[in-house]
């Protein structure tokens, strides 16, 4: 379950201790969908790879030629289509940035990964800062949209999927940060609205959640359908 630690096959077993649970017909489509998704990647950057090694590195192409993602589309940076392989981060497909390139290697740290190979259009504001092993993704056709100002410490996540329940039902809206949201190190945004000046605590999943202008969500803490669902344990 979200944000439990489990370290001997007994917990793993037990279901009276909260830690796990049963596996339902929902989480096998899930993983059956995330195989075909990811056998179609194997098939496709291969081809994006050998019409030109270049496509596969810093700003360029996603490899398209998806049931979930048919065209080739390139990342605009201030409004222009920009392919840059020799750019230090990986930027892909429909990810559409206030900032320049320059402006980005000022604020951007390493080994960052803004990927709308799968899910898009992403919609991203002027970035105040982005700590290194920051990563953007999206389920299938599902869209993210940030603001201005916004600050994301070292390995935050920010995942699309639809805000919906996590087990049947759904819809394409996007995730959203709203404009001066803090995601500090290790923040998770999932299939999530986060509302302006919000701050999201270290190690702090916000799963299928609306959270409200001007919260501060504690440190180390897991948020699922709009209710508190408890701590994070490692």
């Amino acid at each position: 379950m979200p944000g439990k630690n489990i370290t001997t096959q007994a917990e793993a077993d037990d279901l009276s201790l909260g830690k796990v649970r049963r596996i339902t017909e929902a989480d096998v489509a899930f993983n059956e969908a995330v195989i075909e998704v990811n056998e179609a990647f194997a098939r496709e950057y291969t081809r994006l790879f050998r019409d030109n090694p270049s496509n596969v590195r810093g700003i360029s192409l996603d490899p398209g030629n998806t049931s979930f993602n048919p065209d080739r589309d390139l990342p605009e940076l201030a409004g222009v289509p920009t392919r840059l392989p020799g750019f230090p981060n990986r930027i892909i497909g429909k990810v559409r940035l206030t900032n320049t390139a320059a402006q980005l290697r000022r604020v951007q740290g390493q080994e960052i990964s803004l990927r709308a190979d799968e899910g898009e259009p992403f919609t991203i504001g002027t970035i105040t800062s982005m700590g290194n092993n920051v990563i953007f993704h999206a389920l299938e056709e599902t869209p993210v949209v940030a603001g201005n100002n916004i600050r994301y410490d070292e390995r935050v996540i920010v995942h699309g999927g639809g805000r919906r329940p996590l087990e049947g039902g759904g819809d394409n809206e996007p995730t959203i940060l709203e404009d001066n949201v803090w995601l500090r190190s290790q923040a998770v945004v999932f299939r999530s609205k986060i509302g302006r000046g919000a701050v999201i605590g270290r190690k702090s999943a916000i799963m299928n959640t609306d959270v409200a202008p001007g919260t501060t969500i504690p440190d180390k803490v897991i948020y699922v359908n709009n209710a508190l669902f408890g701590p994070v344990e490692w």
